[in-house]
């Protein structure tokens, strides 16, 4: 039988810790929006009630009738207690980023997906570089505590490590670190390719001024400016 050693629950909760920055990478991600209708565009958004703030996922359900709407219906307790949820949620919605125009039918919201831009696809490719990065600073703190809590555990005299054991533990947190590292560029890369589908045009701020200055022009002549 194989006897524990003292550096293990460090392995264990440096694992579970990475593990832990990942899932939350990944909620972020969902939380940035393709042309496809899904709850995670959603996620963590916040709708003022009287009592306290409540992320709108707790309040009621979302369903996907077609690839580009989603209908979310509040519980019916929530309806009962607040008459004025319904305003609330599109409120919040709203005033979000996900550039989503919610409409009230009956006692459901219904949110159509607006075409995505290429302007827009482009900034929410940076939006999901930052919570990478974010990701990644995460992972490299979480190291970083791990190499503490050996250098703690020798300071201690629990360990007495050779340079070998040393190496050895250096070794596997640097592993678990590139491992977990790795997996945040892979799904940064599988979010930019949603975002940014390879047959679309590039986009080119150039022409969008263009297109501004043109129709200024056109105004200052209609009025002989």
């Amino acid at each position: 039988m194989e006897t524990s050693s003292p550096l293990d629950p460090i392995f264990q909760e440096t694992d579970a810790k990475m593990q832990a920055t990942i899932e939350t990478t990944l909620l972020q991600f969902d939380s940035l929006r393709t042309n496809k209708a899904h709850s995670g565009m959603f996620q963590g958004l916040k709708v003022s009630l009287s009592s306290a703030p409540m992320e709108l996922t707790h309040l009621g359900n979302f369903t996907t009738p077609d690839a580009r709407t989603l209908i979310f219906k509040p519980h019916e307790s929530y309806l009962r207690s607040d008459k004025k949820l319904l305003e609330k949620i599109t409120k919040a919605i709203l005033t979000s980023d996900t550039g989503v125009t919610p409409s009230v039918q009956g006692n459901a919201i219904w949110c159509p997906l607006p075409e995505l831009t290429t302007e827009r696809r482009q900034k929410l490719c940076k939006v999901a570089q930052a919570k990478a990065h974010e990701g990644h600073v995460s992972i490299r703190v979480i190291r970083q505590k791990a190499m503490e809590k050996f250098k703690a555990l020798e300071k201690d005299k629990v360990i007495n490590p050779s340079d070998q054991e040393r190496n050895d533990f250096k070794t596997r947190i640097e592993a678990s670190t590139k491992k977990f590292n790795d997996l945040i560029d892979q799904h940064l890369a599988s979010k930019q390719a949603a975002l940014m589908p390879p047959d679309l045009p590039a986009y080119d701020p150039a022409k969008k001024g263009k297109k501004k200055r043109s129709a200024l022009e056109k105004l200052k002549k209609k009025h002989k400016l």
